[in-house]
């Protein structure tokens, strides 16, 4: 392989995780999230891969929703905040939105109106993420029956977002919550949807009609996934450092002792983290490599004293599996004291993908 930086999806392994969450889940239908280029791991294969296994797709904006829609014909569902931006074009090409305004549902009649075309609207109320969706009974009452009473707009469900917690205390409270608005406004005839990976896995009861399933389709979430993506950055030099010597930018790092070193072609401005510096490791020839010194915007100095049999434009494995050893985003993400989602889309940068 020429590259010296690249990523490799196993679309596999994706079909497979997203036909196990389905057989497990079955009776509820599953949309794929592939919002943020599908986690970074490209939206027109993921689509063209799901296509056939997951009954419909969710985007952030409609230029993600008009770029699957290439695709596939399945449902795509805008949950983002509405924006005007490409309104007709996304109307034309049948997708669905999410709103939590009436100024969102008049916002889209007009268009739709325009373009003679019904469209099919979701509305988010907001159980306790505080983020986006109503607030009061009185207006999503209002909202459905502008639905109702409109030749342009059809509901075609009504949704929320967990926040998700440790003990599922708080999950719990907003499926209460949301049982009890939609009892209140008379909606449980409409398609719900509240669950996402999490709260799926956590228990089935939340699967309700729909499941919008993001990180548990690219491989985390749940012991049985196996992750989708493995990011290779090529050997570009090797070196001696003597005991007392500093490596890298800064003062942050001096040798304790003599030592064999290699530049690897990745740097915080292909989505390596500079947090993880001195913290984590890459897998040369099966054998872990430590990071040393900071991460540079481009390279990473990483030790190679212990592994035998490096040679310039050998790669290292930092993302995925070398042998009988593995680095998985959440592995990454536990030393870097963030979550697996950061790091698969800060992968985004790495321009060169391949596919499996």
């Amino acid at each position: 392989m020429k590259e010296n930086l690249y990523k490799l999806i196993n679309l596999n392994n994706l079909k497979n995780n997203a036909q196990l969450i389905k057989q497990k889940f079955n009776g509820t239908k599953i949309y794929a999230v592939i919002k943020g280029n599908a986690y970074g791991h490209n939206l027109k294969q993921c689509v063209i891969s799901l296509n056939n296994i997951v009954d419909g797709f969710v985007t952030v904006n409609n230029t993600e929703a008009i770029k699957a829609r290439k695709y596939t014909d399945k449902s795509i569902v805008v949950i983002g905040s509405l924006l005007e931006k490409n309104l007709t074009s996304a109307i034309k090409h049948n997708i669905e939105f999410t709103i939590q305004s009436s100024f969102e549902s008049k916002l889209i009649e007009k268009y739709a109106k325009k373009n003679k075309k019904i469209c099919k609207i979701h509305i988010k109320i907001d159980t306790g993420m505080h983020r986006l969706g109503l607030h009061t009974n009185r207006e999503l009452k209002k909202i459905v029956n502008f639905i109702k009473n409109s030749c342009w707009l059809e509901l075609a469900g009504v949704c929320s977002h967990m926040g998700g917690d440790e003990n599922g205390n708080r999950t719990k409270a907003q499926f209460i919550k949301f049982n009890e608005i939609l009892n209140e406004c008379n909606l449980f005839n409409v398609p719900k949807h509240i669950a996402n990976t999490e709260t799926l896995f956590l228990n089935d009861i939340y699967g309700l009609n729909i499941a919008r399933v993001g990180i548990g389709i690219y491989g985390y979430g749940n012991k049985n996934l196996q992750p989708v993506m493995s990011v290779f950055a090529k050997i570009l030099h090797i070196s001696h450092i003597k005991a007392g010597e500093f490596a890298g930018y800064g003062t942050n790092f001096v040798a304790k002792k003599n030592m064999r070193i290699a530049v690897l072609n990745i740097g915080y401005a292909q989505g390596f983290m500079r947090i993880y510096a001195k913290r984590g490791y890459v897998l040369i020839n099966g054998k872990k490599a430590k990071i040393i010194a900071n991460i540079c915007m481009d390279m990473t100095i990483v030790d190679i004293s212990n592994i035998k049999d490096v040679k310039i434009g050998d790669y290292a494995v930092i993302l995925g599996k070398s042998k009988n050893k593995e680095i998985t985003a959440k592995d990454i993400a536990k030393k870097c004291k963030t979550i697996e989602y950061e790091i698969l889309t800060n992968f985004n940068l790495i321009t060169c993908t391949k596919y499996c």
